[in-house]
């Protein structure tokens, strides 16, 4: 049994407003159905590509020094780029920009110490 919100009034569970004074005895709607109340936000997920193009990053950045630091930076790169691609289309509802922006500027940079690195012992030599 449904009670009016007004007067007290007990009414039948399908009943929509109240047989003694006419007023909604559901008070979230007018018509008797859930409204805002029951409303649940989606969480945004956080791209998988953006978290690996920022983990290959830092991995490319910490082994720039040896030759192999080139192939996380290219892959860093690649990763962030695809995912922030695919971060806009999502319209909402994934996350992650940043982190691969910061996956694509690390790999950027782990390319560029890797060669001036190579360049360096070529000179030496």
């Amino acid at each position: 049994m449904k009670r009016c919100p007004v007067c007290d009034y007990l009414n039948d569970d399908w009943a929509v407003v109240c047989g003694s004074c006419g007023a909604l005895c559901d008070s979230r709607s007018e018509y008797g159905t859930l409204g805002v109340d029951n409303y649940m936000p989606i969480k945004a997920k956080t791209n998988g590509m953006a978290i690996a193009s920022l983990v290959l990053g830092i991995v490319s950045v910490l082994t720039c020094c040896c030759f192999i630091g080139i192939i996380p930076g290219i892959l860093a790169v690649v990763f962030g780029f695809i995912a922030r691609s695919t971060i806009d289309k999502s319209m909402g509802a994934q996350t992650g920009k940043g982190m691969a922006l910061a996956g694509i500027i690390l790999g950027f940079l782990s390319i560029v110490l890797t060669a001036a690195y190579f360049a360096l012992l070529i000179m030496d030599s």
